[in-house]
């Protein structure tokens, strides 16, 4: 796990060593082993190591292949890359480390780019630069773990790990201009969604995508090499054989993620997905499992996780944390995010992961379960409505209405929104599609993001893997954006066993009422946790990874929510309704409102602001 990046000069200099070089450095806690430079007369590269495989110097960066054609930066883990060797008969005494790294060199001399990026799995973020063809590629890892930036500009094409790594280059930092249509989904999200960011000539490489530039035509050609659930699965609705099928693939998987020349642990949380990860991992190493606990019943779930820790036999930590501790890291956790990001769960995960790295390099997650084995509860009531969307919208609204006055329960989902899609956009938002639009009037979201929500269909099955894709490639980006930048602000690598290109397709092939017809989200993952757990100890309640944010914002946060979102100088100002906003954050702290995450999300933004811009 390191950070990248790299720069192509056009039509000026290459930005002299010293400021690309500090540019680099701006993600050192990403990659603090080693770094190292390469150059030519139109481009440069930098790479800062966090080393797992192969920890001595060579397996050290920018690496160039053996026909030395190309120049290779790659960020990330590949767990199939023994059997690459294997089936392309790389010879052992041609390799210069034992490293992942070194197997993607010596590919690039056999195959292109192109059929590389389908042969890997892992995450991964990659940079080639082809010094015949003089092109760059992209590729970042089809699930969207590790993340990969890029803007263009008249000057030249920077490329990096980190947002401000571009834009405070210096072929943009003079010439930042605000997208107001990004700036409204990050309000209404609390991320900003791929491929987008909240500059115009800036973006991200989405999930499963290339991006290739042509330095000679200074042209750029996006090429998606992996899509997920684009059809219904297909698989048995037996679900005591799908446990075990399930659990073989899981064990090769977690067998493989395992693998590492550095201390490895795992997070352990008192749901089910991690404990399902930590109980596998238990039979191939003797491994200790983190937690994090509060002093609060309502949010702590250290003593469900003891628990299971004590069933498995595994050596379990506990982190207590305190109001005082949280909020004494808070700035130094913003530092963290170089772009806006409002998940206050990010608090929590910087904590634990800052933890975690005073004694491993390497741990493991049971993030993606929720997404690829329809766990969301939110799930269930879009389903059951899903008929009322055959109806066009006038006679549902009015029908709807009327069954309300006459006491029937509907949903107002059925009549607030169009279209379905609509409906999970605004139970994505955590600032709704109505107040974004008193707050920032006069505009619209961009087509990426309307195409990402589209779905006007009223098929259940239809719109269940629909839904599962959606939470895939939407609400799972922002899950991830807060894991790897927490973690790599701390030097550590985070694994996502769930979201192994294996699991991934066995979940493709699942009929989706093998989740959701029971109405128990994730019953396939809790059957198998029967394998490992007695059912006294299984707990069947999500609680989440949260704080009492609400609290903090009103009380020893209030003061700086209040100035820096109302601030003159604030990101965005000239596009926020200020008479608006000042009603928003009036109505939270009369307790008119409790859209604490939706305050957090503001906060955020400017925090971002103020640490990495100003």
């Amino acid at each position: 796990m390191c950070r990248l990046i790299g720069e192509i000069a056009l039509n000026t200099n290459r930005t002299n060593k010293q400021e690309f070089e500090k540019l680099c450095l701006l993600s050192k806690n990403g990659g603090p082993d080693s770094t190292d430079y390469w150059y030519d007369n139109i481009s440069q590269y930098g790479f800062n190591r966090l080393s797992i495989l192969d920890i001595s110097k060579h397996g050290n960066q920018p690496l160039v292949s053996p026909s030395s054609r190309y120049v290779l930066m790659f960020n990330g883990e590949i767990y199939n890359y023994n059997e690459l060797k294997k089936k392309y008969n790389i010879n052992e005494s041609r390799l210069r480390s034992s490293s992942d790294t070194e197997v993607i060199a010596q590919l690039l001399d056999l195959v292109s780019p192109i059929d590389i990026a389908n042969e890997l799995n892992g995450m991964f973020a990659i940079s080639i630069y082809d010094r015949h063809d003089k092109s760059v590629y992209l590729i970042r890892d089809f699930a969207g773990i590790k993340p990969l930036f890029y803007g263009i500009s008249t000057d030249g094409f920077v490329f990096a790990s980190q947002f401000d790594q571009i834009f405070k280059h210096p072929f943009f930092k003079n010439a930042l201009i605000p997208r107001n249509e990004i700036i409204k989904e990050y309000v209404q999200l609390g991320y900003m969604h791929q491929p987008n960011t909240v500059y115009k000539d800036i973006y991200q490489v989405k999930p499963g995508c290339i991006i290739k530039f042509n330095i000679n035509k200074k042209s750029i050609e996006e090429i998606q090499y992996s899509s997920f659930f684009k059809n219904e699965g297909s698989f048995s609705d037996n679900e005591d054989a799908n446990c075990d099928e399930f659990l073989d693939v899981f064990r090769n998987v977690i067998k493989d993620q395992l693998v590492s020349d550095v201390p490895i642990g795992t997070f352990l949380s008192g749901g089910v997905d991690s404990p399902l990860v930590t109980a596998v991992a238990k039979g191939f190493n003797d491994i200790t499992a983190l937690t994090v606990g509060v002093y609060d019943k309502k949010y702590n779930e250290a003593n469900i996780a003891k628990k299971y820790a004590k069933q498995l036999d595994v050596k379990h930590d506990v982190e207590y944390f305190t109001t005082d501790q949280l909020l004494a890291l808070n700035d130094l956790h913003f530092k963290s995010f170089p772009e806006p990001f409002g998940d206050y769960s990010s608090l929590p995960t910087y904590l634990i992961t800052k933890k975690a790295n005073k004694s491993f390099t390497v741990m493991l997650s049971g993030d993606g379960g929720d997404e690829l084995f329809w766990g969301y509860p939110r799930f269930l009531n879009t389903v059951k409505h899903i008929s009322w969307f055959k109806s066009p919208y006038y006679l549902r609204k009015g029908y709807a209405a009327f069954l309300r006055r006459i006491g029937e329960r509907v949903s107002y989902g059925v009549s607030d929104y169009r279209s379905a899609g609509d409906w999970v956009l605004d139970q994505h938002s955590h600032n709704g599609m109505e107040l974004s639009d008193k707050l920032l009037p006069g505009i619209d979201i961009s087509d990426g993001l309307k195409e990402t929500y589209f779905f006007k269909g009223s098929d259940k099955r239809e719109l269940l893997n629909w839904l599962r894709r959606n939470e895939f490639y939407a609400h799972l980006q922002r899950v991830l954006i807060k894991v790897d930048r927490a973690s790599m602000g701390n030097g550590l690598e985070v694994r996502v066993p769930f979201l192994d290109k294996r699991i991934i397709k066995y979940g493709e092939g699942l009929y989706s009422n093998l989740g959701i017809n029971h109405f128990e989200p994730k019953i396939l993952l809790k059957k198998s946790m029967a394998q490992f757990f007695s059912e006294k100890v299984i707990n069947n309640k999500k609680m989440g990874f949260s704080i009492p944010i609400g609290v903090w914002l009103h009380h020893q946060l209030k003061e700086e929510v209040q100035d820096l979102i109302l601030s003159r100088d604030a990101f965005g100002n000239d596009i926020f309704d200020r008479k608006e906003l000042e009603k928003y954050l009036d109505s939270f702290y009369k307790h008119k409102n409790n859209n604490e995450w939706g305050i957090w999300i503001l906060y955020a933004l400017q925090k971002w602001y103020r640490i990495h811009l100003c």
